[in-house]
């Protein structure tokens, strides 16, 4: 039969190797493909030439310019180009990648989109090989389920085109975890496992050591698989798995700590300090000066808001959308967040004595120690949940299903722990095979509810995605950051508004203090400095002049009480040593200059 010119009989080799290629892929692998092009288009729609409102985006991206074009570990273009202790080198070196791959970084704004597009593809590579690890530790349907959610949650689909965020963290702990399963599988000749174990063993070490390279919370990672490899008998294989990311991070350490002593740690942040890294986890003071800290207490409330945020994520969804003109909804809204984190917490746990009890030991070790970690951690952000965010979703359906599982038993008429007709295992949560009339007839419903409940947790989370990308999508093509922010968040546009006004009329000797700084080179390349961290008004004359300062942006962010309590203080005590230059509209925020006491009116 001809068609449009073209012999359909002609092409039985195409349907042949058509039909080979779905054999040898299947259904698993076109819906896993299906889900990271998902993943993938959700992301992409955020994609623009802007970094993201931290100042370690730009901050890093100004070390990695340092790498590339002049090999050297430092704020490149900054006040005095110091050289960077804070954070390992993950990152800086990621941007310095692309930077070379694209050959970009000249300006420094030309290196955003490459940086974001490597991050991307780091996330996409991972998603395939976080399906095949959860798949060894419960029912297939639950990977898909949380490839999915991993896919459409709104939180990984902005951070996965940022170029300074944990995704990369993610990304690198997902491979070395899926590595650590296959060091540690069963077959063969002895000699043959041994070596293969080996071999997949370094190449986990390799991975981790990349993960802990971009954050030293990866020490948790490092811990976890060296203990996991003990529990298996693997002593060769733990060890080595061990060494190879400790060794990749010693000559930082070391680096940071040379630096640091050179130049005295009193006179610059304690970021690099060996000693401050090991008593990270036990200390509150991480930094001089006067920057907030939070209790316990607090730690534990922001810890179960997280849980809540980033394992279901349906607040924006219900609370805020649908009801939020409802007062009284809104007032109750931060409790009820904590309340459905503080419920929802002792389920994933479940999920996770659910785990152990199945003997998938490590992603239960994995999860425990990030747990401990993050409510142990002084500076405990919600976005660092990321790194587990995976297996808390895994683990809530784990728990739900084994509840699922209880129910049956108990509806069944039998006890947990007894053990069957046969005399074989004793039934749990995890039998398979109950059959009896009575319990299909019980169960079928409580299957349609989990299905209901995990469709909707899913749809909810990517109706909030795709109405984010809309919104970005939209702004892709502004012309300035100014315009940009506009429609995120006023605050920023009116930050960017006084650093243009002020970059246009500096002299190229003159110093800026503001908050940000890193954002105002990036940008307006104007060489700037942070402000003060500390309330007392009468240190601030002398240390400005000290710096030389001549210009300050007095920002109106709400996100940080730094400037009411640092700043403003000071220009309050000291307003004939400050001269108003310029004052945005709502939300207000100025430029000042200082002209000292000398020439003060």
């Amino acid at each position: 039969m001809i068609r449009n010119g073209l012999s359909l009989d002609s092409l039985p080799a195409g349907r042949e190797s058509v039909r080979g290629w779905r054999r040898a892929v299947g259904w698993r692998g076109a819906l896993v493909a299906a889900i990271v092009t998902l993943a993938a288009l959700l992301a992409l729609a955020r994609l623009d030439p802007f970094v993201a409102a931290y100042g370690d985006e730009a901050r890093f991206l100004m070390v990695g310019q340092s790498l590339r074009f002049e090999g050297r570990y430092e704020i490149g273009g900054y006040i005095g180009s110091p050289a960077e202790t804070q954070y390992p080198p993950g990152m800086p070196v990621l941007d310095a990648l692309a930077m070379w791959l694209t050959g970009t970084g000249q300006p420094l704004v030309t290196a955003i989109v490459p940086a974001k597009i490597l991050v991307l593809l780091l996330y996409l590579l991972s998603l395939p090989f976080l399906y095949d690890l959860l798949r060894r530790y419960g029912p297939e349907w639950m990977a898909f389920a949380t490839l999915l959610f991993v896919a459409v949650h709104p939180l990984i689909s902005d951070l996965a085109t940022q170029p300074m965020t944990d995704v990369p963290f993610l990304a690198f702990s997902i491979l070395a975890l899926w590595m650590l399963e296959r060091a540690s599988d069963k077959g063969g000749e002895q000699r043959e496992r041994i070596g293969s174990g080996m071999g997949w063993a370094a190449a986990a070490g390799l991975m981790a050591a990349a993960a802990i390279n971009f954050r030293l919370a990866g020490v948790m990672l490092v811990a976890a698989g060296g203990l996991f490899l003990l529990l298996r008998r693997r002593w060769l294989a733990s060890a080595l798995f061990v060494l190879i990311p400790v060794l990749s991070l010693a000559p930082w350490l070391l680096f940071a700590q040379a630096v640091l002593a050179a130049e005295g740690e009193t006179e610059r942040e304690a970021g690099g300090s060996i000693a401050r890294y090991a008593g990270a986890l036990v200390q509150n003071d991480l930094y001089e000066g006067e920057a907030s800290r939070s209790d316990f207490k607090d730690m534990l409330i922001r810890w179960s808001i997280a849980t809540r945020t980033y394992t279901i994520g349906l607040s924006k969804f219900l609370f805020e959308q649908p009801w939020r003109r409802i007062e009284a909804l809104s007032a109750w809204h931060g409790k009820i967040d904590a309340l459905v984190g503080l419920l929802l917490a002792p389920l994933i746990l479940l999920g996770a004595i659910l785990g152990a009890r199945g003997r998938r030991w490590l992603p239960v070790i994995y999860f425990v120690g990030a747990q401990l970690m993050l409510l142990a951690w002084p500076f405990f952000q919600t976005r660092h949940v990321l790194p587990v965010l995976p297996f808390y979703f895994f683990f809530l359906l784990l728990a739900l299903d084994g509840l699922r599982k209880w129910g049956v038993l108990w509806n069944d008429g039998r006890t947990i722990g007894r053990r069957d007709d046969r005399g074989h295992r004793p039934i749990s949560p995890l039998s398979h095979g109950l059959e009896s009339r009575r319990t299909r007839r019980w169960e079928r419903p409580v299957w349609l509810a989990m299905i209901v409940l995990t469709a909707f947790t899913i749809f909810s989370l990517a109706a909030v995605n795709i109405e984010q990308g809309v919104r970005r999508f939209a702004l892709r093509d502004a012309p300035n950051p100014q315009t940009y922010y506009e429609a995120l968040n006023p605050e920023w546009a009116r930050y960017f508004e006084a650093a243009a006004w002020v970059s246009e009329r500096m002299a190229s000797d003159e110093v800026l203090m503001a908050r940000k700084p890193y954002l105002v080179f990036l940008y307006y390349n104007v060489p700037a400095m942070a402000p003060l961290w500390s309330p007392d008004p009468d240190q601030w004359p002398p240390y400005l002049r000290e710096k030389g300062v001549d210009y300050l942006i007095e920002d109106a962010f709400t996100w940080s009480d730094a400037t009411d309590r640092f700043l403003r203080p000071a220009l309050r005590a000291y307003e004939d040593q400050f001269e108003l230059l310029y004052e945005t509209s709502p939300p207000i925020t100025r430029v000042w200059r200082y002209v000292g006491e000398q020439n003060a009116k």
